[in-house]
């Protein structure tokens, strides 16, 4: 009598010739022997069918069920029917999967009794089109603009498990963190018994659209032992999917699936349980393909999204806790006002200009400025405000606009993070091919946005720059007039090629230009969190990445940019320790232009760039924080000076001249002094031992003669400091 398989594989397939030579070899490879593979043809009529007799030929460890097409959840089930192993594993036909997968996660399940064992899984693109938005041609690699993350076939890991439960024995109704992630079915093997046991199926609808949301719902809902490795086994093709979007028999797949959740969590006495954390996982559910059906087909989905939430408001199930500030916000909009939710998704379509708009305590001018975007000549435009943890009145006046016009799209930060991480959210919520920025307290010239876009799409170029409108609110022209005038003048006309030259000499300021989302998002330019200037390294890592730029004439100035107090440069100019975050932001974009392959090309941009910035963080930078700045320069050289001299040796000596090396002795006694300094003023000791300390310090630099040593030492002195 055979024995009983430690796991059955099953395979649904359906049309897939092109990928499932790649997909069986890579089971039929498995380290784990013991397994049983069921292939379950779903009327292919493709070669498929004699690509799956070709393996069953030769390896009796195959099943092959052929039916008519009847669709994946029947499939599945069909498979489940026929499975004898004490596990189950899926693998779809256009994936595949490392050789260890299944022997590795036996292994986990036996150890630990598991129900259900889930692993981490890659996401994997086999080629894409140069002119995607996902196509990065110097790297070869791809971007996920869902989870932001650079994958290739040896891809990053997608978030599935959290750290502290790894190779543990978690209970998922207890600890519920599972249920928030992508349903990734395949990722994991269950036990056949806990299956049947709870009556765990596939919902037998037609096609093969979200039937893994309800099998996987259902299974954590009745697991209590599962156990989660991060360890990633399975290779997820991510451009192989058909699109359903305009198929009017799939409009309601999704909710055919919730429904039987809920039957299926009444039956097994559990919705009381379940029943608030249902609502939260089918509001994605519902949002994703909401915002995914064509035009005419979304109006009839959204009338019983609006209606089963406002069903589950009236029967005590939507706890908006569960919610954060800008789910409760739509969901609120979609259950009381379902027209205007359906009136932002149109306006969102067909935006042809994204405008950026980060907020923070901005009330005073925040009205004039939103008035001025909303009176744009051109009417095709989204507006992303980005409230960045405003205390003042500004989240009011954001939600008063935001219910006036589906053109304004908000998103909020429990608490202040910096323009850059604002404005950075606000770039993943773009969906136009073209964005701008304004600052919440400057305004826009009625025909900025149409004269912005005539300018980009008429001449064909990566950017467009207009002339800015500088309004001195409430400091005084006089200290500021000549330098604006001068700085923010254009110094070109037309389209001009993207020279060293033509960067250096236009200003970074991203609120008077116009960008191509194709390029942010193919090149992932981003503003740096956590420092200042942030609009230098974006705009010099975009003009980098550039061909032509488009200068509209000089004489116009379309944006009008409000000088007040408390501004960043007024903070700089009184000696700030952020100054530092000019040579910072070099140091950025140097990096940017290494990973992507621009510095040979742009040697002299870089190093006139970096002089420049360091000069500038000399000047505006306290005396005490000099020995940092140095220090700054002496890194950047030891980390990168053999990638500089491969391209040009003249680099590193430039920068080198700027912050030249001493003795060592000499940088260690002026490190650890500058060190000391900082540490004592933080530590209770009387004046007498701070002299004797600092001393001694001076003693032990002047005989060092051992360099690891002296380090040990130092260590040893400043770590007795700190305990003082």
């Amino acid at each position: 009598m055979p024995t009983q398989p430690k796991v059955s594989i099953l395979v649904p397939i359906f049309n897939v010739e092109k990928y499932l030579h790649e997909c069986l070899d890579s089971i039929v490879n498995q380290t784990l022997k013991d397994i049983e593979i069921i292939c379950i043809d779903d009327g292919s009529t493709d070669t498929s069918p004699q690509i799956i007799k070709e393996y069953a030929d030769k390896d009796p460890r195959f099943i092959v069920i052929t039916k008519k097409n009847s669709g994946y959840g029947d499939s599945m089930n069909k498979g489940l029917a026929k499975a004898t192993g004490e596990y189950i594993g899926i693998v779809e036909s256009d994936d595949f999967v490392d050789k260890d997968m299944f022997k590795d996660l036996y292994k986990l399940a036996k150890k630990n009794s598991a129900e259900v064992v889930k692993s981490n899984y890659y996401e994997y693109h086999t080629h894409l089109d140069q002119q995607s938005p996902h196509w990065n041609e110097e790297l070869q690699v791809v971007f996920n603009i869902n989870t932001r993350k650079v994958v290739t076939k040896q891809s990053n890991k997608c978030d599935l498990v959290r750290g502290n439960k790894l190779l543990q024995v978690v209970d998922p109704s207890s600890d519920q963190h599972i249920f928030y992630q992508k349903p990734a079915i395949w990722s994991a093997i269950y036990q056949r018994d806990f299956l049947t046991t709870n009556k765990i199926k596939f919902l037998p609808t037609p096609g093969a659209s979200y039937q893994d949301t309800g099998f996987n719902f259902k299974v954590w809902a009745s697991a209590s032992r599962a156990v989660f490795t991060d360890k990633a086994y399975l290779y997820y093709r991510q451009d192989n999917e058909s699109s359903s979007v305009h198929a009017p028999g799939k409009v309601f797949c999704v909710a055919d699936e919730y429904h039987s959740i809920e039957d299926f969590l009444r039956k097994a006495k559990k919705f009381d349980k379940f029943g608030s954390l249902i609502q939260k996982t089918k509001y994605g559910a519902y949002s994703w393909n909401f915002k995914r059906l064509s035009d005419n087909l979304d109006k009839d989905f959204l009338d019983l999204f609006s209606k089963e939430y406002a069903e589950a408001e009236r029967s005590g199930y939507l706890d908006y806790s569960y919610f954060d500030t800008n789910e409760r916000r739509t969901l609120r909009e979609i259950i009381a006002d379902p027209g205007m939710a359906l009136a932002r998704k149109r306006a969102k379509n067909s935006a042809k200009v994204s405008i950026i708009v980060p907020v923070y305590n901005v009330e005073e001018y925040l009205a004039d400025c939103l008035d001025s975007l909303l009176a744009q000549s051109l009417k095709d435009i989204e507006i992303i405000c980005i409230n960045d943890g405003s205390t003042d009145g500004s989240p009011e006046i954001l939600d008063e606009y935001y219910k006036s016009d589906p053109r304004i799209v908000i998103g909020t930060h429990a608490k202040n993070q910096n323009v850059s991480a604002a404005r950075n959210y606000a770039l993943r919520l773009v969906s136009a091919p073209y964005f701008m920025s304004c600052d919440s307290d400057d305004t826009y010239h009625v025909d900025m946005c149409k004269k912005m876009l005539t300018a980009i799409e008429k001449n064909q170029t990566d950017m467009a720059v207009c002339r800015i409108n500088v309004i001195y609110s409430t400091v005084d022209s006089k200290g500021y007039k000549n330098s604006d005038d001068e700085y923010f003048k254009l110094s070109y006309k037309g389209v001009t090629q993207t020279s060293d030259l033509v960067i250096s000499r236009t200003d970074v300021s991203p609120c008077n230009k116009i960008f191509k989302t194709l390029i942010q998002r193919k090149y992932e330019i981003w503003y740096p969190h956590g420092m200042w200037y942030e609009d230098a390294m974006f705009f010099y890592n975009y003009a980098v990445s550039t061909d032509s730029i488009y200068f509209l004439d000089g004489k116009e100035k379309l944006y009008n940019y409000v000088r007040r107090d408390g501004s960043i440069m007024s903070q700089t100019a009184r000696k700030s320790p952020k100054a530092l975050d000019h040579t910072r932001v070099a140091i950025e974009v140097f990096q940017y232009m290494k990973k992507h392959g621009f510095l040979e090309d742009r040697k002299d941009l870089f190093v006139s760039k970096f002089i420049s910035s360091y000069n500038f963080s000399k000047q505006h930078s306290p005396t005490e924080n000099l020995p940092d700045l140095q220090w700054l320069v002496w890194t950047f050289l030891d980390r990168n000076r053999t990638y500089l001299d491969s391209i040009d040796p003249s680099i590193a000596r430039k920068i080198s001249a700027l912050a030249p090396k001493k003795s060592i002795p000499h940088r260690i006694k002026s490190r650890i002094k500058h060190t000391a300094k900082k540490t004592l003023s933080t530590v209770s000791i009387n004046h007498r031992r701070q002299n004797q300390t600092i001393h001694k310090l001076d003693q032990l630099s002047a005989r060092v003669s051992d360099i690891e040593h002296t380090q040990v030492e130092i260590l040893k002195l400043l770590k007795d400091l700190s305990k003082r």
